[in-house]
């Protein structure tokens, strides 16, 4: 299973960027967002976007973490409507998917 993020993490080193960036999407991670596949590239812009600030504004050590995380979910996230039904326990971060949407969730 893969890690996207801690809940500590999350608001220490997402959040921030999220609020800087002024993303919307993403912020939903923290209390679940229901994603379909048509605005799934709005999804994956954002992350990119944090990726990119967070080069900029956080630690080599955070840095790493995230990238470490955030770039499995970039790339496996398009593929995941393929899959009839899936659930991933990410840790804190939970995905639910279907062939029609995608549910991001953290778990606390």
């Amino acid at each position: 299973m893969n890690r996207v993020a801690y809940l500590p993490f999350f608001e220490r080193c997402w959040l921030p960027g999220i609020q800087a960036l002024k993303l919307q999407w993403i912020e939903l991670f923290e209390y679940g967002v229901d994603v379909t596949e048509e605005n799934l590239p709005i999804i994956l812009d954002e992350l990119n976007q944090l990726k990119n600030w967070t080069a900029i504004k956080l630690n080599e050590a955070d840095k790493e973490y995230l990238f470490e995380n955030v770039n499995p979910l970039t790339e496996e996230l398009p593929l995941l409507f393929s899959v009839k039904m899936l659930l991933l326990s990410l840790d804190e971060m939970v995905l639910v998917t279907s062939q029609s949407k995608l549910q991001l969730y953290l778990n606390c």
